[in-house]
């Protein structure tokens, strides 16, 4: 999946997860206070901690005992 664009809801189908530092993938959609943050890149830092950057621009380090609600696309079978 292009890291640009959204899966359809006719390909995929969406499940509410909560992901942690070593279960977030690019695509996954977590939630802050209501609003929705796209990860568009995901970066492994030399301190153990991960950078994620989302569409919007905004970024956010996650440490190791985060645990974040998220939802995510998973492709129907």
């Amino acid at each position: 999946m292009p890291r640009d664009t959204l899966p359809s809801n006719k390909t995929h189908h969406f499940v509410a997860v909560q992901v942690s530092w070593d279960t977030i993938r690019v695509g996954d959609v977590i939630d802050f206070a209501g609003r929705g943050f796209g990860v568009a890149h995901v970066i492994e830092m030399p301190d153990g901690t991960k950078l994620l950057r989302f569409r919007t621009g905004e970024s956010l380090v996650m440490r190791r005992n985060y645990r974040l609600p998220a939802v995510r696309a998973v492709e129907k079978r």
